[in-house]
């Protein structure tokens, strides 16, 4: 397990590719599990318990659905197990990262200088996590470093889209 974690940080911190994993589909099992409990806790946090299963079972499918279609249309769905567990691995190790940030959102609101940390942050997060999955996509798809991030950026936009279509007036 160990060794697993290490595998996700590095892909985390761009020190590895989705092929440094196994093809298996008890790692995918593990990585799903992992990225919904995080997921999970993020979204209670956020929405409470309105819809939290459906919430979360939507944000798995919108990270499967689309690799699994773009692995396909470009020849490379043999890569779908080990290409999903990095990106399911990589969400659920960075998942923990945003609870502190969403336990300060309240607090923020009184304290204008805490809002811009947590603004700064917020969004280092979100690019840290951009160029993670564009790693990833990159080396997945056998793209240049500029053009993983771009797929992965249009990627990240088009989830964002679908799920606030999915749950209007939530996200």
């Amino acid at each position: 397990m160990q060794a697993l974690l290490k595998t996700w940080l590095d892909l985390a911190l761009l020190r590895r590719g989705p092929g440094d994993l196994p093809d298996s589909t008890t790692l995918f099992g593990l990585a799903a599990l992992a990225y919904l409990g995080a997921g999970a806790l993020q979204a209670w946090l956020i929405y409470g318990s309105d819809r939290l299963a459906a919430r979360i079972l939507a944000d798995l499918a919108l990270v499967l659905l689309p690799v699994w279609l773009l692995l396909r249309l470009t020849g490379r769905g043999h890569r779908y197990n080990q290409t999903t567990s990095a990106m399911l691995g990589v969400g659920a190790l960075l998942g923990p990262i945003v609870v502190p940030l969403l336990w300060l959102s309240g607090p923020a609101e009184r304290m204008p200088v805490l809002g811009l940390l947590l603004y700064g942050a917020s969004l280092g997060l979100i690019l840290w996590y951009t160029l993670a999955i564009g790693n990833i996509l990159r080396a997945a798809l056998d793209l240049g470093r500029l053009a993983g991030v771009a797929v992965a950026a249009a990627y990240l936009l088009g989830t964002a889209s679908v799920l606030t279509h999915l749950f209007p007036g939530e996200a």
